[in-house]
């Protein structure tokens, strides 16, 4: 049997090709090779193309307590995928050479010079460069709580052992604020962004990832002495640390009756 369109012989059924943006009708005609008899199949395309498009627009992003907000380009950049360049997907970057560059920061340091111009460059993925770009601008504002017009606090610090060492990789978390958690760094430092003053936070230290680094078996020697009172451990530091259940005091209360 050999299916014909147009008199053109269509292998396998295979329509695959170009059509128009528009209604295309095909007529499949099938003759019997033996007895030449032929029977008729109509075949309705619909083909409708999207064209691709681009939409750059202005932001007028506000600083909020935390005195920085993030932008993504994406803020910027709107993007209808269509059938260009192979159906290649396109995506947008702050960089003509980074396409993951897709975030920038602004602070109260960047108020004077609003309006900022922003370039957006637009990629086709896979591509080594931007096929186009177009410029936006960032309004960035400070109207509703004005934050940026009075002197920012800043809540730093250190995190250090009782002998005055630095403990690094400590997670500092400040209560009552949206600020991230910092971290300390080697010398035991942590710093978080500045904000508003006149707030009330809670500075809150964890690390628990070697809860026995610096224990041994004389701390129960020096624990048994602090409960019977022969030598009495000497910081609040070494109380604390002598609270082995957390039940905050050095160890259960023992009554005893002493016979000589």
């Amino acid at each position: 049997m050999v299916f014909t369109n147009n008199g053109i012989v269509v292998p396998d059924l295979d329509l695959s090709g170009d059509y128009p943006d528009d209604t295309t009708y095909v007529q499949l005609i099938s003759t019997e090779s033996c007895t030449g008899t032929s029977d008729t199949l109509d075949v309705v395309f619909i083909v409708t193309g999207v064209d691709m498009s681009i939409i750059c627009t202005k932001t007028y992003p506000e600083l909020p307590d935390v005195l920085f907000i993030e932008e993504s380009v994406y803020d910027h950049a709107t993007i209808v995928q269509g059938c260009t360049n192979g159906g290649a997907q396109i995506v947008a970057s702050y960089s003509n050479s980074d396409i993951n560059d897709t975030l920038r920061t602004y602070t109260c340091a960047d108020l004077p010079n609003t309006p900022i111009p922003v370039v957006i460059y637009f990629w086709y993925v896979g591509d080594p460069a931007p096929f186009t770009f177009c410029n936006s601008l960032v309004g960035l504002q400070n109207q509703f709580a004005p934050f940026c017009t009075t002197p920012p606090a800043i809540i730093s610090g250190s995190v250090m052992t009782e002998g005055n060492q630095a403990v690094p990789n400590v997670e500092v978390t400040l209560e009552g604020s949206n600020a991230p958690d910092a971290n300390t760094t080697m010398n035991g430092q942590y710093k978080f962004p500045e904000m508003q003053g006149g707030g009330e936070y809670n500075v809150v230290p964890k690390r628990d990832d070697h809860p026995l680094e610096g224990v041994s078996t004389l701390d129960l020697i020096y624990i048994q002495k602090h409960i019977l009172n022969s030598e009495i451990l000497s910081s609040p530091y070494k109380i604390i640390a002598a609270d082995v259940n957390n039940d905050e005091r050095s160890q259960h209360q023992i009554s005893c009756s002493c016979v000589n």
